[in-house]
């Protein structure tokens, strides 16, 4: 039986056949496309014709159909109605899509095609749109470490697939929360709640099998509750709880990803270090103490035009808290 992620949608407007995917589909159909996607590119970087436009940025932007069909089904039906399974494949195809990311980024062939577009786009006669086209490209390539080599390449892909499964475990970390927790309400507390809060607030209390109108933690209940209740304490005790999401002990606590990982902060300009200060002062705040793993930052920053050292001074002073780290 053919996977429905994988084949043509024909039905309306071309939507993918919700009705007909189960979540045993998914890990098949990365797979696939994650390999198609793969030779896709590979074949525009092995490619023995002189890079042009047309056959390594156009070809680029055509690459990967299957991949982005797999991936907007799953990432759309996750957050809109996540479950155990679909949260175990997101943390399965977290680090592969780093990896296969990083790969992509990492040809040497690949950014060399179009590394020699960029350097001779006054000679191709492009279009705007293709010359904005083609700096997006080379900026992506750039950023994403393509010109890095040995040592800095591996620690890019290192910090890249890092970032990839502490960022899918934060997250769901928080989604836990949301679901676990609810506020029930009682008559008198809807009193000033518009109608649709009210009806929202007994579905999701039918939801979750409770007899009551229940306040919980979806932006769509909580936000326009903690703007329309009359009831202070309920406002505080709902607010606490959006606030202390991921923040609290246990299995899904997520200042234990904090203490326990390496963070590598890059900037583009390093203007006048107030963020490399400021930087200083949160690490030497909420450092681990002696009995918890130690906690790492790299600090990167590029400045083509640096500013004199009385310059910088003279932006610190109104920052006193400051002066220490300098």
């Amino acid at each position: 039986m053919s996977n429905p992620l994988l084949s043509d949608w024909t039905g309306a407007f071309g939507l993918a056949p919700f009705a007909e995917i189960s979540d045993a589909d998914f890990a098949p159909a990365f797979e696939t496309a994650l390999a198609e996607d793969l030779a896709e590119t590979l074949e525009i970087a092995n490619d023995p014709q002189i890079p042009s436009f047309a056959n390594t940025i156009e070809a680029l932007a055509a690459t990967g159909k299957a991949l982005h069909q797999v991936l907007s089904v799953f990432y759309t039906l996750s957050g809109a109605d996540s479950n155990a399974a679909r949260e175990a494949l997101m943390r399965e195809f977290s680090p592969k899509l780093s990896a296969h990311s990083s790969e992509i980024y990492a040809n040497k062939a690949l950014f060399g095609r179009i590394d020699r577009l960029w350097n001779g786009r006054a000679e191709l006669n492009l279009s705007e749109e293709q010359q904005r086209v083609l700096m997006l490209t080379h900026r992506n390539f750039i950023r994403a470490g393509a010109a890095l080599s040995d040592t800095a390449e591996l620690r890019m892909k290192e910090i890249k697939s890092r970032l990839a499964v502490i960022g899918t475990e934060f997250s769901q970390n928080l989604l836990h929360d949301e679901r676990s927790w609810h506020l029930e309400l009682g008559p008198e507390d809807l009193n000033g709640l518009p109608e649709f809060l009210i009806d929202a607030a007994k579905a999701a209390g039918v939801e979750r099998g409770v007899e009551a109108p229940i306040v919980t933690l979806s932006r769509s209940i909580i936000v326009p509750f903690l703007q329309f209740s009359a009831q202070r304490d309920l406002r505080k005790k709902a607010y606490q709880a959006w606030a202390a999401r991921g923040a609290h002990t246990g299995a899904h606590d997520n200042r234990s990803l904090a203490l326990a990982a390496q963070f590598t902060i890059a900037e583009t300009g390093f203007g006048t270090g107030l963020n490399f200060l400021a930087v200083m002062a949160l690490l030497e705040s909420n450092a681990p103490k002696q009995d918890q793993p130690d906690c790492q930052v790299d600090y990167i920053s590029f400045e083509s035009r640096p500013l004199p050292a009385v310059v910088m001074a003279q932006s610190h002073q109104p920052f006193p808290d400051l002066a220490r780290y300098n």
